[in-house]
C-alpha cells in the first residue's frame, strides 16, 4: 500500500509521555513521543467517540477520560472495558526534523 504523508508538525512539537492535538486534514489525531519513537492515533475512544485530548501516556497507553477504557497508542487495541473495538493508527515518519503522518 502507497500512503502519501503530510507534515503534521516539527519533532520538538511532539512531548514524550504526553499526547498532543494536531489537526490531519478534517480529523483531530494525537501524537506522543515514547523513546525515539513517534506514534499517532486517532482523538477519540472508540467506545463513546469521546476526544481523548491532551492526556499522560502510562506504559504505552492512552486512558478515555469518560469511562476508563485504555488503548496500546502504539497499535491502537483496546486494553480495558468498557471498549473492545481498537482506534485508529497512523504510520509516521520523521524528514528533517518534520513529523510526516500517513493518510
Amino acid at each position: 500500500m502507497d500512503n502519501s504523508f503530510v507534515a503534521v508538525c516539527t519533532v520538538d512539537d511532539v512531548k514524550e509521555f504526553k499526547s498532543t492535538v494536531f489537526k490531519l486534514g478534517d480529523s483531530s489525531i494525537l501524537l506522543t513521543k515514547i523513546g525515539a519513537d513517534i506514534y499517532a492515533f486517532e482523538n477519540k475512544c472508540s467506545h463513546e467517540n469521546v476526544p481523548f485530548g491532551e492526556r499522560e501516556i502510562i506504559n504505552g497507553q492512552i486512558q478515555c477520560p469518560m469511562h476508563g477504557s485504555c488503548f496500546d497508542v502504539r497499535t491502537g487495541a483496546p486494553l480495558q472495558l468498557p471498549a473492545v473495538v481498537e482506534i485508529k493508527t497512523y504510520e509516521v515518519k520523521v524528514e528533517n526534523n518534520n513529523v510526516l503522518v500517513a493518510i
